[in-house]
């Protein structure tokens, strides 16, 4: 990776940005600037030349989440980030399904999952959100779609969905897509609020999914950059 300026954009008195010089895992094949900052596009602009991969930030701290760092997944992340997804589906999933169906679930086919998406040889890329060194949230995307976006059950409530969802927006926008797509669990409306709120629209199309021996439908909800 071959860097040509790493300068910090002007409107960044108010948040304190930490780079450092990750990459994450996905393709880009255009030599374009990143610019980073909580919830928009603004901070550090990093121009990456003949890089196959795309360029991110190491982390942007502020609006209350002094704490938090971000940066692209490592492969060590793996097991606690399994930990925190499963422990979302017990405390806030398992009541829109049938009882017992996600007591039931097996928790190492997500390992086994995150493995192959946070490997170098992926088409995902994902950012995780670290509070001392643990990781407490990620969001992962592949191309216009936002494929997953989950937060410790124990750091819900901090901004840290919002924080997240607007980095994977990020990452869609530099990706060349006039818009993006995601899917949530039917009756997941915490979720959807959230979403909404974010300027995505629910629509009536449904989706089939089926992971670690459940089955669930999802809404499909979409948002159109402006």
């Amino acid at each position: 990776l071959a860097w040509t300026r790493v300068a910090r954009h002007p409107n960044t008195r108010s948040h304190r940005c930490v780079f450092g010089g990750a990459v994450l895992n996905g393709r880009n094949r255009s030599n374009v600037p990143i610019f980073l900052g909580c919830g928009r596009l603004v901070g550090l602009a990093i121009y990456a030349v003949s890089a196959p991969r795309l360029p991110v930030y190491g982390g942007c701290v502020g609006d209350g989440l002094d704490e938090i760092v971000l940066r692209s997944v490592a492969p060590a992340d793996v097991e606690a980030i399994a930990a925190y997804h499963h422990r979302c589906w017990l405390l806030s999933f398992a009541q829109l399904l049938e009882p017992g169906v996600v007591a039931a679930m097996d928790p190492t086919g997500k390992v086994d999952r995150f493995r192959g998406w946070f490997s170098d040889e992926s088409d995902l890329s994902t950012i995780v959100a670290y509070d001392a060194g643990t990781p407490v949230g990620h969001v992962t995307v592949e191309g216009a779609l936002v494929v997953h976006l989950f937060i410790d059950p124990d750091h819900q409530g901090r901004g840290l969905g919002r924080l997240l969802l607007g980095r994977g927006e990020d990452l869609i926008r530099v990706g060349g897509h006039g818009s993006a797509e995601l899917h949530t669990i039917v009756g997941n409306r915490p979720a959807i609020t959230l979403y909404e709120s974010a300027g995505w629209v629910v629509t009536d199309q449904l989706v089939h999914n089926e992971h670690d021996g459940v089955r669930y439908d999802e809404h499909v909800l979409v948002k159109r950059f402006a």
